[in-house]
């Protein structure tokens, strides 16, 4: 249910969010 998203969307920023936050600084 609602708490298997926030654990997927939780894990998708672990992998995601450093290459997003690298792409936002060097914009």
């Amino acid at each position: 249910g609602f708490m298997d998203l926030i654990k997927k969307a939780g894990g998708w920023l672990k992998k995601k969010g450093p290459a997003l936050i690298k792409a936002a600084l060097q914009e």
